[in-house]
């Protein structure tokens, strides 16, 4: 599809239309902002639980747009665990922690590189 992925991004003169943070880090998410082309889109798929700067007037000037929200997964969670079922894909590699659903309150604050949270058929 032409996407280009980086662990992080260093200043470079090139920009994008449509420019994608998913590490959850404000400072990331800033430098996101700045490699969007004028009038371009920023979508954070990261979780932002501390505050932290954006570069609101250049995106202003830019007319970049942003968008932070939690990714619409449910409609593609049967389709998921099929995939998982059928030994295709191997979940426990982008897993790194498994937690129970009550121990979420205080799991999710703390340091998890991709958690699951599961409870038990009630």
């Amino acid at each position: 599809m032409g996407a280009a992925t980086a662990e992080a991004l260093d200043p470079t003169p090139q920009s994008y239309d449509i420019a994608v943070e998913a590490t959850g880090r404000v400072d990331q998410l800033g430098l996101t902002v700045k490699f969007s082309t004028p009038e371009g889109i920023c979508e954070s798929a990261g979780n932002h639980f501390r505050p932290g700067e954006l570069p609101l007037l250049d995106m202003y000037f830019n007319g970049v747009t942003l968008r932070i929200a939690r990714d619409n997964v449910r409609v593609h969670i049967p389709d998921a665990l099929e995939l998982a079922a059928s030994g295709k894909v191997a979940p426990e590699k982008v897993v790194s922690h498994v937690i129970d659903w009550e121990d979420l309150p205080t799991a999710l604050p703390e340091k998890h590189l991709k958690p699951v949270f599961v409870r038990a058929d009630t």
